[in-house]
């Protein structure tokens, strides 16, 4: 299963690109055009079709409905495309960041304490929006009922469970600090909404982070870490979760976090379209992420590629690099990431085919180059150890691995 993360459009003023910009003073100045277009040629060129859509909060910038409505502009192209299997508004699925409420009318001094929770989302009320209508048809009677009085939604379907979490259900413009916030009080609610389904992914989707994350300016202090995240945290892990996708920060950073033999991926999504401050030029870019899910340990977590591509001055979406976006391209997590998988693995289909020495046939349809040179080093040398057999290193792939063939050992 494949998801394809957005996180952080900031459609509106703060948006890069033309075409999820409707802000007049502003549009001029942005320096691309069909943004979204050339990540729809690279996820097809790439045979990397998805199933959903995900959008971890901040779609517009202000909450203004026209700002919703680029937005929407911009996601149906992509869901109506080639790149995605399914085409129905079933595939998206989002939960809202601080700033999606309507911020020209929460700057106004009024009675808060009634017009804060029935307005505050009146961008999401505009119903030609995809949005609105993603709303409508997960079972919400009215498209902003949800967020106007709860933090917690459910998006479920026959492989995989999301629990949006509204994490900034009590911030606004008027907050110097714009952290996100998990309540105890919703233990309950997420353990129902858990009930039953083991057999499904389970992910976690908010706004906010739950760990501190080092800037790329390491001076620029971060006073939007989400409260009361280790109680979340712990919740999560004896709930089985397998992922936890959050915004908020426009640089991209992933963490596994364990207790005990339970690992949950955190996915920090970078920001697909906001403009970046300049002082991370030549250090991130903005981001666009394919999750493939391949298996799922109850116990233990989930396992898959997290494959990452970044947007360039040219307007082209290329594969990330640590030098241009802190991540590599394809990063595999959980058993993926294991080399004691690999050395087992492969030790097995020695075991039984010992003609079987060309690795270039025995990884074919494997995940085997996505680990760390070291990692596939040390593979390579304890599967020739066991087998006795030498390795002969050969020049690079154009995927930028050596060539490795093994051989019976001549002693």
């Amino acid at each position: 299963m494949k998801l394809l993360i957005l996180s952080d459009i900031h459609a509106g003023s703060k948006a890069k690109c033309r075409d999820l910009n409707p802000d007049t003073e502003t549009h001029k100045d942005c320096a691309h055009s069909n943004i979204t277009e050339s990540l729809i040629a690279t996820i097809i060129k790439d045979g990397n079709e998805v199933d959903a859509i995900v959008i971890p909060g901040d779609i517009s910038n202000s909450g203004e409905p026209d700002e919703f409505i680029s937005a929407s502009t911009a996601i149906n192209k992509i869901l109506f495309s080639e790149a995605c299997l399914k085409g129905d508004t079933h595939s998206l699925v989002f939960t809202t960041g601080n700033h999606d409420v309507c911020w020209d009318i929460m700057k106004r001094k009024l009675d808060k304490s009634k017009f804060w929770k029935s307005k505050r989302y009146i961008g999401l009320e505009e119903p030609s929006h995809i949005f609105s209508s993603a709303l409508l048809k997960f079972g919400h009677h009215a498209p902003t009922s949800p967020y106007n009085a709860k933090r917690v939604h459910v998006w479920d379907s026959p492989r995989i469970k999301f629990i949006c979490y509204n994490s900034a259900i009590d911030d606004g413009p008027e907050s110097d600090v714009h952290h996100g916030k998990y309540n105890p009080s919703d233990e309950g609610e997420i353990k129902a909404a858990c009930s039953g389904g083991d057999d499904k992914y389970r992910v976690f989707l908010t706004h906010h982070h739950p760990l501190q994350y080092r800037d790329p300016d390491p001076h620029d202090p971060d006073f939007s870490l989400m409260q009361n995240a280790d109680d979340l945290m712990g919740l999560l892990h004896q709930l089985n979760f397998d992922l936890y996708i959050h915004g908020h920060k426009h640089a991209p950073n992933f963490r596994t976090h364990k207790v005990g033999d339970h690992r949950i991926e955190i996915i920090g999504s970078g920001s697909f379209s906001a403009k970046l401050p300049p002082q991370w030029e030549g250090t991130v870019l903005n981001c666009a992420h394919i999750i493939e899910l391949t298996s799922r340990n109850q116990g233990m977590g989930s396992s898959g590629t997290i494959k990452t591509f970044a947007h360039t001055g040219m307007n082209l979406w290329i594969p990330s690099s640590d030098s241009i976006c802190r991540t590599p391209h394809i990063r595999p997590f959980g058993e993926m990431s294991d080399p004691g998988h690999y050395i087992r693995y492969f030790s097995d289909r020695f075991k039984n085919d010992q003609s079987l020495y060309n690795l270039d046939v025995v990884f074919a349809g494997t995940v085997f180059c996505y680990l760390e040179h070291d990692a596939k080093l040390h593979v390579l040398t304890e599967i020739s150890r066991i087998h006795s057999l030498s390795a002969l290193v050969t020049p690079t792939n154009p995927d930028g691995w050596p060539n490795v063939h093994l051989q019976k050992s001549s002693t």
